[in-house]
């Protein structure tokens, strides 16, 4: 019998989980697949070893049951194996699962385990830490951290999150040097986003012809701008068209060197981190991840 391993984040997007478990019970019930739990600890390293505990032929998938940050946990694991990753999206952003038209109920999701696709997905690092998503510095990082003090989390949450974070973010007086073709690139960002994916999570489309198969990555440089300019950008924001402001250049890249002016706060996947260096080195690795789509994804 197959089996089908599920790790769960019980407080991802602030709802219980009972509902969902139940669904995956039935389903696997249903279709003679064996099944094991596992709820994060908050230690990534505790998920890690229970999958690797498992490791084997018959190991039908890992399903991440939460947001982009246990999709992240559980990619670790089993990045460069053939064990294909299900994602069922119960978090707040759900960057990826929009990304991948998996935006979908739990009914919807489930039959990838008996009918779904399996796709390469480019899997791309800062320094050692993976990330599917995005990373980020600048007031990208600073409002994640910021975000991530909060108790609700939902989008109009983030929206008021972001405002307040707007206001009192004050722009780091660093030069950020960014090596690409071995040209050094120096600038002082308002953000800066390593993008793996066309949006940040709850719709925020940053770069909509971002592609997770081809061993790129899109550099995301927004410049600093006046507040007569964010009335314009507010518009380009509500209609998903922010990859056309002025204030931002898209570079592409496979790998490239970083230089802090001082150590700060990034984000992988939307987790904030203090550095405890000013070095960083970025890369992608091309098609290092499987993942399972559903029938009903749309996903190209």
């Amino acid at each position: 019998m197959s089996l089908a391993l599920f790790i769960v984040n019980p407080i991802a997007g602030k709802r219980k989980k009972g509902r969902v478990i139940n669904e995956i019970k039935n389903f696997c019930n249903n279709n003679n697949i064996d099944y094991e739990f596992f709820f994060t600890t908050g230690n990534r390293d505790d998920s890690k070893n229970f999958i690797k505990n498992f490791y084997r032929k018959d190991l039908l998938s890992v399903v991440a049951v939460g947001g982009d940050g246990t999709i992240n946990e559980v990619a670790e694991a089993i990045v460069n194996t053939d064990i294909p990753l299900l994602v069922i999206p119960k978090g707040s952003g759900n960057g990826m699962a929009r990304h991948l038209n998996m935006l979908l109920n739990t009914k919807d999701i489930l039959p990838a385990l008996t009918n779904g696709r399996i796709i390469d997905f480019d899997v791309a690092y800062l320094n050692n830490q993976i990330f599917l998503c995005n990373a980020g510095f600048g007031f990208d990082a600073y409002l994640a951290n910021y975000y991530s003090q909060h108790t609700m989390r939902r989008f109009l949450p983030y929206i008021f999150a972001g405002i307040k974070a707007l206001i009192r973010y004050k722009p780091h007086r660093y030069t950020l040097q960014l090596q690409v073709k071995k040209n050094n690139i120096v600038f002082i960002p308002f953000l800066l986003t390593f993008s793996n994916i066309s949006q940040y999570g709850y719709g925020i489309t940053i770069n909509p012809n971002a592609r997770t198969d081809d061993g790129k990555l899109d550099v995301l440089v927004f410049r600093p701008f006046k507040w007569y300019n964010v009335p314009r950008l507010i518009i380009l924001f509500l209609q998903k068209k922010l990859h056309k402001s002025p204030f931002l250049t898209i570079l592409r890249i496979s790998s490239c060197e970083l230089e802090a002016r001082t150590k700060e706060y990034y984000h992988i996947d939307g987790e904030p981190y203090m550095s405890t260096d000013v070095h960083f080195n970025i890369r992608v690795e091309k098609g290092a991840l499987k993942c399972l789509l559903p029938p009903k994804s749309k996903y190209q």
